[in-house]
């Protein structure tokens, strides 16, 4: 019986070792790994977010584990991510309720990050509205001084998981 016991301690010690060693990858970083190539919830940008930079696409993923929404934008590689650090993301999104457009204002730290052969910046987002019918892009340094030649348009982009 004790020979038993010291068994399942070391199965359950190993077996507990072997998962801690697994290292569970959030649903951001499988797309960001996959290029956004399944991701439901994208729009194309092609449009120059500083100079040197361009945004090919902005997507929306909801993580129900980790319980957080992530707007992730994909960017033309090569892109030095230290670049990034220091900078802001600024987003105006405007929504139509009941005939009146109401405005949301965001700046949001961000991350730099590449995954293969995809790059990427992205931020937590949180919204009032399931549905911004215009998002527009901008980025900004420490300072906030805009690196944006012109503020890049989204249209239509669902924050919230119906």
């Amino acid at each position: 019986m004790a020979s038993l016991r010291g068994i399942y301690i070391v199965f359950s010690l190993a077996l507990l070792l072997g998962l801690s060693a697994c290292e569970l990858k959030s649903k951001t970083t499988l797309y960001m790994e996959r290029g956004l190539q399944f991701l439901d919830n994208t729009r194309e940008l092609k449009a120059e977010l500083a100079t040197g930079v361009t945004a090919t696409e902005l997507g929306v993923i909801f993580d129900d584990k980790q319980q957080t929404t992530n707007l992730i934008i994909k960017l033309e590689c090569p892109v030095d991510t230290a670049f990034f650090s220091n900078k802001i993301l600024r987003l105006r999104g405007a929504t139509k309720v009941k005939r009146k457009w109401k405005q949301e204002n965001w700046e949001l730290p961000l991350k730099a990050a590449q995954h293969k052969e995809h790059c990427y910046i992205f931020t937590p987002l949180k919204s009032k509205n399931a549905i911004i019918d215009s998002l527009w892009i901008s980025l900004a340094d420490a300072n906030g001084a805009v690196l944006t030649p012109n503020e890049i348009l989204a249209s239509r982009v669902y924050t919230k998981q119906e």
